[in-house]
């Protein structure tokens, strides 16, 4: 079954910017002083100067020596020169993306300060579903702004549509620019944080090879990566081919693979000083009226963070002993059974099973820490293509390709089961004493009454043979919550572009357009394991003709058998369309005094669509 969570869409955006260049474009890096300026080279092989320093708002250089043509601008779609634009563009330089080690581009952008983590980005993001880098500028979300490659839109990715950079290889960037203002007047409402424009190296001529593997002190997983890039000139440099391939592998790494540091606390409110510590719970340190903590001389402890569902099972909401809602034959019940002191933690067991006791708090609470990523796992491979040739000034061909797989493993602790479920009085797993508690319990309901989970739905009557308990068990035997991301991105465009020249003398000089057509296609395949299915659990705790019921939760006895019958894989399947035709026509409008009046005419078409299969 297939659920559209957005329905296709077309629009038409026409936009037209003018600038008076000797006017209003100013430094916008004014505030900070510039760094060192480099050479960029510009898509179409014009040369202009930038600051390559990560994180140097660089939109404009102070009045230095022109050092070629003109570039187009990120965030006003004008063709300035010597760099100077309207507004605060941050460059992000291939210089930068090596010295910082990363092979991932939302790694670098993320320790910038325009952008805030979004949940499903990066390497961190132990999220189900993973496998999706998005960016979010300014922390308005990952919606909010647009993410262009060579200027123009790339693959969208699910029902939010939002970009996933996993599919930009690092290697093929020859600089990133940024522009943090609101951008929607030019680029349409997705732009309202800002634009992301990678311009990538799609002129190559020679072969480069590349590996890195980046290994940490206290990881013992790494990430490997290989790149190789080459291209070729043709028809005495009128043409060019460029291709390009990335492989990557970064290993998981869990917090209980880091120790100490990722321990949670079992403990919470004050402990002594001498008990406190970073990795167990200390002891509770009675603080005397009026005073603080520290004041009296204990420390305050670790938050608590620990679960009350458990591997060998808690088993609440018993009435304690002596209490109103208790009887005499259960109080004697629970007393017999070793339970006498009950509180409303209700019981557990030990691993074998065969001894109950009372449950404490934090002692008995399950670190749900250990077994989640702090790094996930992921693989990805990568093939780009880019070609043009230049049949003269006025008319330029081009085309570029993208095809990538991406591979994301998400991995979170077991299942936990929490709920009342109906379980037989004389279950065989059970000593007699706790089998008489189970028979007072069942003797003491008053009506009917319906316990639901899942698609099951059953009812019980004093006695009947059938308790009411909740249970709280988590299904270790059922292995780790796991979430496989598997995304395929396919994208193409082609387009032409050229000077066209002047009109007149005066009017409409130095003309230039560019038009395009893209099309791009992603399908992530999410496939989930260890989920439990309730009304499976809920049938597995019955007796079926008097046999033993399937599933043993007093302890950690549940077996093979049992937890393959509750245990559930699911496969999800979103699939993201975009359609895009664009053009746009900039040139001089007229001369002023100051300098020319430079403007920006353009329309763009655009379609996409989504869909959502669960399983």
């Amino acid at each position: 079954m297939t659920l559209n969570r957005f329905a296709a869409f077309s629009s038409g955006v026409a936009t037209l910017a003018l600038v008076a260049t000797g006017v209003l474009s100013v430094p916008a890096s004014a505030q900070t002083t510039p760094a060192p300026a480099t050479q960029a080279q510009s898509q179409d092989g014009d040369v202009s100067t930038a600051a390559s320093a990560a994180g140097t708002e660089s939109a404009a250089a102070a009045p230095a020596q022109q050092t070629g043509g003109d570039i187009v601008v990120t965030g006003s779609r004008l063709a300035s020169r010597g760099y100077k634009a309207p507004t605060p563009v941050t460059v992000f330089s291939q210089e930068d993306v090596k010295l910082s080690g990363t092979q991932n581009i939302e790694t670098l952008l993320g320790n910038a300060p325009q952008f805030t983590g979004s949940q499903l980005s990066g390497p961190t993001a132990n999220t189900v579903p993973a496998g999706v880098a998005t960016l979010n500028l300014r922390g308005f979300g990952d919606q909010r702004n647009l993410v262009l490659v060579n200027g123009r839109r790339f693959a969208i990715s699910g029902p939010a549509q939002t970009t996933d950079i996993n599919a930009i290889p690092a290697a093929l960037i020859k600089r990133t620019e940024v522009v943090t203002g609101g951008s929607s007047a030019i680029y349409g409402s997705d732009a309202i944080s800002g634009v992301v424009n990678f311009i990538l190296r799609d002129d190559f001529q020679g072969v480069e090879v590349s590996a890195q593997d980046t290994v940490t002190q206290h990881a013992s997983t790494g990430t490997q990566s290989v790149d190789v890039t080459a291209g070729t000139n043709f028809s005495d440099n009128r043409g060019n081919v460029t291709v390009a391939f990335n492989y990557l592998n970064r290993g998981g790494y869990t917090r209980g693979d880091r120790g100490g540091w990722a321990t949670p606390s079992m403990a919470d409110g004050c402990v002594t000083a001498a008990s406190f510590s970073s990795t167990r719970p200390g002891t509770p340190f009675a603080v005397p009226a009026g005073q603080t903590c520290l004041g009296a001389g204990g420390r305050p402890g670790l938050i608590f963070s620990g679960s009350g569902t458990t591997p060998n099972g808690r088993f609440a909401n018993i009435p304690t002993v002596g209490s109103a809602a208790s009887n005499p034959a259960l109080n004697a019940a629970l007393t017999a059974a070793g339970l006498g002191g009950i509180t409303a933690r209700g019981f557990t067991f030990n691993d074998v099973g065969t001894t109950a006791r009372p449950a404490t708090t934090p002692g008995d609470d399950y670190d749900l820490g250990p077994d989640a990523y702090i790094i996930v796992p992921q693989e990805r491979l990568l093939g780009n293509a880019f070609a043009h040739y230049d049949f003269s000034d006025a008319f330029t061909v081009y085309g570029e390709g993208t095809i990538g797989n991406n591979k994301i493993v998400a991995q979170l602790p077991s299942t936990g089961v929490s709920g009342n479920f109906l379980v037989n009085v004389n279950n065989p797993y059970l000593s007699a004493p706790l089998q008489n508690v189970l028979r007072q319990l069942d003797l003491r309901e008053t009506g009917s009454t319906t316990v639901t989970n899942g698609t099951s739905r059953l009812s019980t009557i004093a006695g009947d043979g059938l308790a009411v308990l909740n249970v709280n068990r988590r299904i270790n035997e059922g292995g780790f919550r796991t979430n496989l991301s598997n995304i395929d991105t396919y994208r193409g465009a082609v387009g032409a572009r050229g000077k066209i020249g002047s009109v007149s003398d005066h009017f409409l000089t130095n003309l230039s357009y560019d038009v395009y057509y893209s099309y791009a296609h992603t399908v992530q395949t999410d496939t989930a394991s260890g989920a439990i299915s309730l009304s499976g659990f809920q049938n597995g705790l019955l007796s079926v003709n008097g046999a033993a019921p399937l599933l043993n939760i007093f302890g950690a006895n549940i077996s093979q058998a049992g937890a393959a019958a509750i245990t559930v894989k699911t496969t999800n399947v979103t699939r993201a369309t975009q359609q895009v035709a664009a053009g746009s026509i900039n040139g001089e409008l007229f001369q002023m005094p100051a300098g020319p009046v430079d403007f920006s005419a353009g329309f763009e078409w655009r379609r996409a669509s989504a869909s959502f299969s669960p399983d």
